[in-house]
């Protein structure tokens, strides 16, 4: 019984070294912490600990580091960090959005495998090193890399729930790219699971469907003719219709533009979180 007891409280001490808190890089505006029950202004150069609560206000943004990856967070957003845990070889990162938007940055690294989800009810993106937007309307941009998106009601992942790292199942060695396999990214996504490569997007459903990476780009493009069509007398418009416009919406735009006869248009995505469509 004595060494059961050792045993678990070794196991227990052993984990909970590898457990660690995020660096809080930047803030705008009104950031905060829900600690026990109290919301908490933060700083640059604050911690945040696993299973806390960060909350963005109004045109405030906040920038947070794990290790060598940088999670950004939106305005009027509100993320867990749902599970923090790091060792020698392994970093496993599970970001829970209740609202908004948030930008991840992954470093990958050749001495480390990476496995770093952002979820939410409808949809998970998984990634092992790549850079993409998450947004809480299932929405999933790429612009590094490749991402692994899967409708949640089909996800059987247990990363935010496992009890020591080594019960997260790793994924496989390398980098992310077109031709990547989602199981590769993430050894949890599930069958019709959709690979987002770098100047893609798709959008999972609420009833579980996704939407493809040529379909939704289709789609932006022709919101984003009409936002500039209904718009003629501005200098520039900015459309959240088009927040997830990529290469592929280019060239679509591009044709749609060509068939309606109206202004040449170019989507722009910038640093921030949103996408400009501006005139040539």
């Amino acid at each position: 019984m004595k060494k059961t007891l050792l045993a678990l409280l070794i196991a227990a001490l052993s984990f909970s070294a590898f457990a660690k808190s995020a660096q809080v890089v930047s803030v705008k505006g009104k950031v905060e912490v829900e600690r026990q029950g109290k919301w908490i202004a933060l700083k640059a150069g604050d911690s945040v600990d696993e299973s806390e609560m960060i909350s963005t206000g109004f045109q405030s943004e906040a920038v947070i580091k794990f290790n060598d990856s940088v999670l950004q967070l939106a305005p009027l957003s509100r993320v867990t960090l749902s599970k923090m845990a790091s060792s020698e070889k392994r970093d496993v990162v599970d970001v829970y959005l209740n609202t908004g938007a948030v930008r991840a940055k992954v470093d990958h690294s050749d001495s480390k495998k990476i496995n770093y989800t952002v979820r939410n009810p409808v949809a998970v993106a998984s990634v092992r090193g790549t850079e993409f937007t998450f947004q809480d309307n299932g929405t999933t941009i790429c612009t590094e890399g490749a991402v692994a998106v899967a409708p949640a009601r089909f996800y059987k992942g247990t990363q935010a729930t496992a009890a020591s790292i080594d019960e997260v199942a790793e994924p496989e060695e390398g980098e992310s790219d077109a031709t990547t396999e989602a199981t590769d990214v993430d050894p949890y996504a599930p069958s019709g699971s959709t690979v987002v490569s770098q100047g893609q997007s798709t959008t999972i459903s609420a009833d579980g469907l996704a939407a493809t990476t040529f379909s939704t780009a289709v789609a932006q493009a022709t919101a984003a003719v009409t936002a500039v069509q209904t718009a003629a007398s501005a200098e520039s418009v900015s459309s959240s219709a088009a927040a997830s416009a990529s290469a592929v919406t280019v060239a679509a735009t591009n044709t749609v533009v060509e068939t309606n006869s109206v202004l040449t248009i170019t989507a722009i995505l910038t640093g921030s979180l949103s996408t400009s469509i501006e005139w040539e």
